[in-house]
């Protein structure tokens, strides 16, 4: 999974104007921390981040068969109720 750099940033100005209107309080803390994470994951990535792109989403060939066959329902006829070994077959859902 790619995240662009500019959505990465963006985050970071967030927290970075969190944690400034927070100063002071635990939260302040947090929103540091926060920070330092998405510096990493910045780090991290390299080159595999990608600047102003957006991936394209294509549906794979065994999803469009899917989508294109009709859905086929089952109808089981049960005209007697189930048995069990306890003898608990009535209508009740309480019935145990």
């Amino acid at each position: 999974m790619s995240i662009s750099y500019p959505a990465l940033l963006k985050k970071l100005e967030q927290e970075l104007y969190s944690a400034k209107e927070s100063q002071g309080s635990p939260q302040m803390r947090e929103h540091i921390y926060s920070m330092k994470t998405l510096c990493e994951v910045i780090l991290e990535e390299g080159q595999e981040v990608q600047y102003n792109k957006k991936p394209m989403s294509q549906p794979m060939p065994n999803q469009m068969q899917a989508q294109q066959q009709p859905s086929r329902s089952v109808q089981v006829d049960q005209s007697e109720p189930i048995k069990t070994d306890d003898g608990a077959n009535g209508d009740s859902i309480f019935d145990f």
